[in-house]
């Protein structure tokens, strides 16, 4: 193994900032972000304590060759180039994933068969005897991604996506991922002194994560990784793995602040409360029933983060878009309530922000598997005019400055009877065109004044003839831009809110000013494709 290995951490779209900080606290060098990751370089200690302690990687991948691979020849070239035998040994066992981004071929098995192919027919040349395939438990795993005819190989050190964190023992319909819950918890930052709320837990990763972070434990603390079985690394990897586990015990502590949970669901309770108990948390997190929208049972004078990812529309039962509006706006009623929780709100429906109907002070655009989302920060109510808690919060997108803050706009409402307070806006704003209106007439009046003086003096025109045609011709054109000017004041904010019929995710978002289409996911750059299976 060279002195410092080039190494590639994958990760959710949106969150390469939060891992790139992360992974130069666990002291690695030559930190690069890419898209879908981050390249690094580290010795094999470092490695190994990324290996433990990363929260936002997928993969630790160790790339050991790239080609180009056109047709099913091209795969076998590229594959059996690789020097394998300096990896495995016959009785090694192995596997092959793939993945493909625009490429060719149709199907990721048929890439992963001639990889296996090559590697098998060049341990067989090289030692005589070819190694044989696990597909379940493998000492090495090889991951295959195959952009266009461009493919990159790569030894996987931990073996499995590090999502899998061993406490989702059952899980509700739309789990979170545990790297992306733990990138919330970092854009937030989360420093493990505040107490955490979430009134909508779900299957409870979100508190689970953030209870380990207070804790300062290891996610990948219990969990075997496959350098440990490799033939060339895995006797220097197994001893600095003791060292560096006793290490990760000894600063673990006892979490030291409240966790509470909600959810009205009793299947997602049951489902939070043994993940809890897997993950060792069972006396750090409180979980109950209770409606997000109504009064929570919370001690008195309560505070800290509100960490949630509410429902996009699925859970809420029926009502459509009017309904998930209505919802909405309730945990904006409910937040003002609680006053002194900041908020993290990772919002998958187009229409929340609206609803919700407070001003975010900062934004971050993530993904959930194929869902494109928005993180969204708010200070606590309580705190409004003191120094901004999001003050240099990592971000993709920087906190908004009040240049380009969006405007204030009337939240969205129940369906109720239009009341007084409402009607106020739209009558001083018809006021102020009606003035513009009468102040046009009379700039209208004046030119046409000052064109009958000007024409009598040259007795080019009658002078009635010409008063009256200044004063029509003006007089309209300052009734047209009055009436412009009016409608330009009095037309309700266009923010989308995702119509009856849609479903969340469709439809189109607003954006400095402009409209323009939901993106799928970017499935561009080295090994983007390669990412840990959706639960």
């Amino acid at each position: 193994m060279p002195p410092r290995l080039p190494l590639f951490a994958t990760a959710a779209r949106g969150t390469e900032d939060l891992l790139a900080d992360e992974l130069g606290e666990l002291g690695v060098t030559r930190i690069r972000r890419d898209r879908g990751g981050v390249r690094f370089h580290a010795n094999l200690s470092e490695a190994l304590r990324v290996c433990l302690w990363t929260r936002l990687g997928m993969r630790i991948l160790w790339p050991v060759g790239e080609g180009e691979a056109r047709g099913a020849d091209g795969l076998y070239a590229v594959a059996r180039s690789v020097p394998w035998e300096d990896h495995l040994t016959p009785a090694t066992t192995f596997a092959v994933e793939a993945s493909l981004q625009r490429s060719e071929h149709s199907h990721s098995g048929f890439v992963a068969l001639k990889i296996k192919d090559a590697l098998v027919d060049r341990m067989r040349s090289r030692a005589g005897r070819r190694p044989d395939v696990d597909a379940r438990s493998p000492d090495v795993r090889v991951v295959a991604h195959l952009a266009g005819t461009r493919l990159q190989l790569s030894l996987d050190l931990v073996g499995e996506p590090l999502n899998r964190r061993g406490y989702r023992v059952r899980q509700t319909r739309a789990p979170l991922k545990e790297t992306l819950a733990a990138a919330v918890l970092r854009a937030a930052r989360f420093a493990g002194d505040e107490a955490v709320l979430d009134p909508m837990c779900g299957s409870g990763t979100l508190l689970i994560e953030a209870a380990w972070m207070a804790a300062r434990r290891a996610p990948s603390l219990d969990r075997p990784l496959a350098i440990e079985r490799w033939p060339a690394l895995g006797p220097a990897a197994r001893p600095l793995l003791a060292d560096l586990r006793a290490e990760a015990r000894a600063v673990q502590r006892p979490v030291p602040v409240p966790l509470w949970g909600f959810d009205r669901d009793p299947e997602a309770l049951a489902v939070a409360r043994a993940c809890v108990r897997a993950a060792g948390l069972a006396g750090a997190v409180e979980l109950r029933a209770a409606d997000a929208t109504s009064e929570l049972p919370l001690p008195s004078g309560a505070s800290g983060l509100w960490v949630s990812n509410p429902p996009y529309g699925d859970r809420l039962g029926t009502g459509g878009q009017k309904g998930m509006k209505s919802f909405y706006f309730q945990l904006g009623e409910r937040f003002e309530a609680l006053g002194a929780f900041r908020a993290a709100l990772l919002a998958g429906n187009p229409g929340f922000e609206s609803a919700f109907h407070h001003r975010p002070s900062g934004r971050r655009e993530l993904w959930n598997g194929a869902i494109p989302c928005t993180l969204l920060l708010y200070p606590a109510p309580a705190a409004k005019g003191s120094a901004d808690p999001w003050r240099g919060t990592p971000a993709s997108e920087p906190a908004l400055d009040p240049a380009h803050q969006t405007p204030d706009v009337s939240p969205v409402r129940p369906e109720h009877p239009e009341v007084e307070h409402e009607r106020q806006p739209h009558r001083e704003a018809r006021a102020g065109a009606d003035a513009r209106r009468r102040q046009g007439r009379r700039s209208g009046q004046e030119r046409a004044e000052a064109g009958h003086a000007g024409q009598r003096q040259g007795g080019e025109v009658d002078d009635d003839a010409g008063q009256r045609r200044g004063r029509d011709q003006h007089g309209q054109d300052a009734e047209r831009r009055g009436h412009a000017l009016a409608s330009a004041e009095a037309e309700p904010d266009r923010r989308h809110v995702a119509g009856e019929g849609e479903q969340p995710g469709q439809g189109r978002k607003r954006r400095g000013g402009r409209s323009k289409r939901l993106r799928q996911p970017h499935r561009g750059g080295p090994l983007a494709g390669i990412q840990g299976e959706d639960e």
